[in-house]
């Protein structure tokens, strides 16, 4: 069988179903099908925070959890969505430009293998991914019928609008899909193939000879020159990349962050409380295990790109640049190293540093709010 070495494959046939794939020419009925979602997502919002309200005039901690779980998980689909949507042309733009990678199949056997077993491992992990969330969709859709009468998220009901409410929750499946783990998959499946363009940068500058670089030769110095400059702007491009990919993320980065937090906090108060039910607290660990996955495809992905656009200047360093007596070429070689030391890091608008640092601070930060909680229902 052929190897998939795309992971953004089936991403981006998710992409479709739910209305955000970037290449779709905008009509009538995905304008409608956007709208519909936004307002169905947000009536969840109003309705999710009045029972918050109900829950507190009545002094019950339980049902104030639980509805504001809900304003957190459907702020995190809104968010996200609207990004997908509005930002569907920088996402064309990162796609079309893959077509100036360095090419795979140019590269020795050993290096060839060794970079498409990480594009087919990637392509595994997000497909394997995309399915354990929809699992996990599929788990709060089948709350009501597990229960007898419970929502798949909990909302205050005006009466006789159960069924209103609760059919009005289909529409948004592939919206969810799509949105909440479509964006996260969709980093890793972007992210992947960029560690492996600084990889073979830094592989395509360990294979210089010391005599290419010390060469006297006008012919071969030429040559040298040419390829050398051809990295340095491969270097750039990469570096601008990264910045467009930075800029398409910004909102899911600050969303995921804050959110995230909330999210773990209400649903680990959800699992460790008596009072819910049993198909509820299995619903919210399947969730928050997710919820850890989709932050450390964010953070791990983010530090692995930092570190493979680093080895590219260590690369560059160990070639004894320095013995060239062409001042042109250590110039280069030297901006290259220069380039190399500006770390590139992913935030959200610079309010928060996508790295594993930030990673351990969400679960401190959600252990915190939680303890306080707990400590609360206590007293």
């Amino acid at each position: 069988p052929v190897k998939q070495t795309d992971p953004t494959l089936y991403i981006l046939k998710i992409f479709r179903a739910g209305g955000v794939h970037p290449d779709v020419k905008v009509t009538p009925f995905l304008v409608f099908f956007f709208f519909l979602n936004c307002t169905i997502v947000s009536a969840v919002i109003v309705l999710a925070a009045v029972g918050a309200v109900v829950g507190i005039l009545n002094n019950d901690i339980n049902e104030v959890v639980e509805c504001l779980q809900s304003v957190f998980i459907y702020i995190h689909i809104l968010s996200k969505h609207c990004v997908l949507y509005y930002n569907k042309p920088l996402l064309s733009q990162l796609l079309k430009q893959r077509s100036q990678f360095l090419k795979i199949e140019d590269f020795n056997s050993e290096v060839r293998d060794q970079n498409e077993g990480l594009l087919v491992k990637a392509s595994r992990f997000v497909n394997v991914f995309m399915f354990m969330t929809s699992c996990v969709v599929f788990s709060f859709y089948m709350q009501p019928y597990l229960t007898g009468g419970d929502l798949p998220v909990s909302v205050y009901v005006p009466e006789g609008w159960y069924y209103y409410i609760h059919f009005g929750f289909w529409p948004l499946a592939p919206c969810i899909v799509a949105s909440i783990y479509g964006s996260d998959a969709l980093f890793c499946a972007i992210s992947v193939p960029v560690i492996i363009q600084f990889r073979l940068l830094a592989h395509k500058i360990r294979s210089w000879k010391m005599e290419e670089i010390k060469t006297k030769d006008e012919v071969t110095r030429k040559e040298f020159k040419q390829s050398l400059k051809e990295l340095v702007d491969h270097q750039n491009f990469l570096f601008e990349y990264c910045n467009q990919i930075n800029r398409f993320n910004n909102g899911i980065f600050l969303n995921q962050f804050l959110l995230s937090v909330g999210i773990i906090c209400v649903q680990l108060f959800v699992v460790s409380q008596k009072g819910f039910k049993l198909p509820n607290k299995l619903k919210c660990i399947g969730y928050s295990f997710m919820e850890i996955i989709e932050t450390g495809i964010y953070c791990f992905n983010a530090e692995l790109v930092s570190d493979a656009s680093e080895d590219v200047g260590n690369a560059a360093y160990d070639a004894q640049w320095y013995e060239s007596d062409d001042c042109n070429v250590r110039k280069d070689i030297a901006l290259i190293i220069a380039r190399a030391q500006n770390r590139i890091v992913f935030s959200g608008y610079g309010f928060v540093w996508i790295n594993l640092k930030t990673f351990t601070q969400i679960f401190k930060t959600a252990l915190s709010f939680y303890s306080y909680l707990h400590n609360v229902v206590l007293n």
